[in-house]
C-alpha cells in the first residue's frame, strides 16, 4: 500500500494510544466515524485480524460503507484485494474481515473472538445494556489481546457515561467538541449551534456540540420544526381513503376532561372533548363514543386509556357488545420494544413522532390546533439512569396535562387493519405491517 489515509491530530491521539480500551465522547461532526473507518482499513490490511463494527441501524452501516469505506478502499487497493458481502454485512480485506452489526438486531451480534471492536454512536446503542454485558464484554474477555474503541455523542448518563468514567490502567478517555475538527470551519459549527439551540436550548447544545454528559438529559421530544411541518402538510382530498380509521381516547388527571382523537392514515381528522360531571357520566360518555367514534367516524378500532375512569367506560362498552372494537391501554405497561423504550407511553409517542416527521398532517384550522401544538411541545425526554431506555417526563411533572397529545398517541398503540383490507394494503401512506388488530 503506497498511499496513506489522512487523519487529524485529534484522531491520531486516539489511534496511536496503546491503551486496550478507549472511549471518546465527541460533539457532532467531530469526524470520529470517518477516522475510525480509516483506522480499521489500515489495521485490517496490516495484519490478519477480525473486527466487529457495532452501530445503530443497518441503514447507517450501508451509508458509512458507501461514504467512507469504499472511496478509501478504491484509492488504496486493487479490486481483488477487498470484497463487500452485502448479504451478510461483512467486509473482507485480504485475509482480514469486519463484521458489521446493528443495535436494532442484538440477536445477530455473534460471539467471535474479535481482535478489534468498534462501537459507533455509543451514546445511542449502549442504551441497550444487553449489547455490552451479554455480547461485547464477553467477546473482549475471550480474546485477552483484543481492543475496543467506543465513541459517540453523549445521550445522558447511561452506560456509555459509565464506560467513559472508568479509572483503570487499561482504559483511556478523550472528550472532543465539534470545534475540535480542524477540517470544519468554525462558522459552520456556529450555524449548527444556532440550529440546535432552537430545537433544544442550551442543554442540547452542551450535549451535542460540547460532548457533555448531562445529569438529567431531558429535552423537547418532538421538535417545533416537526410539529410545524405537520401543520403545514396538506394532502389532496381523499388520499387517506381506504386507510384504517383509528381512535384514541384519553382520560386526563382528576377527570377534568376526556378526549377522543380520530385519525385516518396520514390525516388527523379531529378531536371530540368531553368534560366529566354529574351522575352516570361514564354511561353518557360511553354513548358519546358510540355516536361519535363508531357511528359517525366509523372507527375500525379504538385504543382507550385504561387508567382513571377509563376502566368503567370500557366495561360499559363491553356490556353493549363493542369489545371487539376496543383495546385497553395502560400507559405505564410494558412496550413491544422492551430494549429501547421504558413503557408503552413513550413507545406510542415514538410512533407518533415518526408519523409527524415523515407524513402526518395536522389540521391548521381545527378548534384545538393551538392546544395540540402546546401539548406536543410540552413533552420532554430523557433516559432511565438504570437501563438507559428512552423515557418521557411523567404527566404529573408537566405544567399542562397533554390530553390531546395523549389521545393522538393512543392511535399508534398498534397497527390496525381497515374494514377494506385491499384498499388499506394499497395505501402508500399507512403502516403495512401484517400484524393487525382486528
Amino acid at each position: 500500500m503506497s498511499k496513506k489515509l489522512r487523519y487529524t491530530r485529534q484522531q491520531l491521539n486516539i489511534f496511536e494510544d496503546s491503551h486496550r480500551f478507549k472511549t471518546v465522547a465527541k460533539g457532532r461532526r467531530f469526524g470520529f466515524t470517518h477516522g475510525v473507518s480509516n483506522y480499521c482499513i489500515e489495521a485490517m490490511n496490516a495484519d490478519d485480524i477480525k473486527v466487529l463494527w457495532g452501530d445503530t441501524v443497518a441503514g447507517n452501516i450501508k451509508r458509512y460503507i458507501t461514504r467512507y469505506w469504499m472511496p478509501a478502499l478504491k484509492s488504496l487497493f486493487p479490486k481483488d484485494h477487498y470484497y463487500w458481502d452485502k448479504t451478510n454485512n461483512i467486509l473482507h480485506i485480504g485475509k482480514s474481515f469486519c463484521d458489521f452489526r446493528s443495535a436494532d438486531r442484538p440477536e445477530n451480534w455473534e460471539g467471535y473472538g474479535y481482535d478489534l471492536i468498534v462501537l459507533n454512536e455509543a451514546g445511542i446503542i449502549l442504551k441497550n445494556p444487553y449489547l455490552w454485558g451479554n455480547a461485547v464484554r464477553p467477546m473482549l474477555m475471550d480474546n485477552p489481546k483484543s481492543q475496543a474503541i467506543i465513541g459517540g455523542v453523549p445521550k445522558g448518563k447511561n452506560l456509555f457515561w459509565d464506560l467513559c468514567s472508568q479509572n483503570r490502567d487499561n482504559w483511556k478517555h478523550w472528550t472532543f467538541t465539534s470545534y475540535d475538527n480542524p477540517l470544519i470551519k468554525r462558522s459552520e459549527v456556529d450555524e449548527l449551534v444556532s440550529e440546535l439551540r432552537k430545537i433544544g436550548g442550551e442543554a442540547f447544545v452542551e450535549q451535542e456540540i460540547f460532548a457533555k454528559f448531562l445529569e438529567s438529559s431531558e429535552f423537547q421530544y418532538i421538535e417545533n420544526e416537526i410539529i410545524e411541518q405537520a401543520f403545514q402538510r396538506v394532502y389532496p382530498r381523499g388520499v387517506e381513503s381506504g386507510a384504517a380509521k383509528v381512535c384514541g381516547i384519553d382520560f386526563a388527571r382528576k377527570r377534568d376532561r376526556a378526549v377522543i382523537a380520530m385519525r385516518q392514515g396520514v390525516t388527523l381528522k379531529g378531536f371530540h372533548v368531553d368534560h366529566p360531571g354529574g351522575s352516570q357520566w361514564s354511561v353518557r360518555f360511553a354513548r358519546k363514543i358510540v355516536n361519535v367514534a363508531i357511528n359517525e367516524f366509523g372507527a375500525d378500532h379504538i385504543f382507550m386509556d385504561e387508567g382513571e375512569s377509563g376502566g368503567g367506560v370500557i366495561d360499559i362498552l363491553d356490556s353493549w357488545g363493542y369489545s371487539h372494537l376496543i383495546t385497553p391501554i395502560m400507559f405505564g405497561s410494558e412496550p413491544d420494544n422492551k430494549a429501547l423504550y421504558l413503557n408503552k407511553r413513550v413507545e406510542m409517542y415514538a410512533e407518533l413522532r415518526a408519523w409527524l416527521t415523515e407524513r402526518g398532517s395536522l389540521p391548521r384550522d381545527s378548534l384545538y390546533a393551538q392546544e395540540l401544538r402546546k401539548d406536543l411541545e410540552s413533552l420532554s425526554y430523557g433516559h432511565s439512569p438504570r437501563t438507559g431506555k428512552l423515557k418521557l417526563m411523567p404527566k404529573s411533572e408537566l405544567a399542562r396535562s397533554p390530553d390531546l397529545g395523549d389521545a393522538l398517541a393512543l392511535t399508534f398503540a398498534a397497527p390496525v387493519a381497515s374494514a377494506n383490507d385491499m384498499a388499506f394494503s394499497q395505501d402508500p401512506y399507512e403502516n403495512t405491517n401484517t400484524s393487525y388488530v382486528r
